[in-house]
């Protein structure tokens, strides 16, 4: 899968008292993410909370947060194109196809 500049991957972690902008930049260095394309983000609990149950219709437990195994593909303009399963090798490589469409839409509109 060949990804143009637009494309991003953004992991949200939910334990904002522990992780600190700077852990998780630590983070990403270790496993060699691509800082320019891999954000690790983080924020307070009710706006994670509030994202995850309403934008991406994940599940939100109590504490302690849970951890989702799931992918959201979101477009350009925020709109979901699709949730995955990232256990789910079947699922993984819909989502590769979906991501392919998307960029190739992107693409031919600009």
């Amino acid at each position: 899968l060949q990804v143009g500049d637009g494309f991003r991957f953004i992991s949200i972690f939910v334990y904002p008292q522990s992780d600190k902008q700077e852990r998780l930049d630590a983070y990403g260095a270790r496993y060699g993410a691509d800082q320019a394309r891999w954000k690790f983000l983080t924020g307070p609990v009710g706006e994670i909370e509030v994202l995850a149950r309403d934008r991406f219709m994940l599940g939100f437990g109590g504490e302690p947060v849970q951890h989702s195994l799931r992918f959201v593909l979101v477009d350009g303009q925020g709109g979901i194109r699709g949730f995955y399963d990232g256990t789910d090798p079947e699922s993984v490589a819909t989502l590769k196809d979906d991501l392919s469409a998307m960029l190739a839409d992107s693409a031919s509109q600009h």
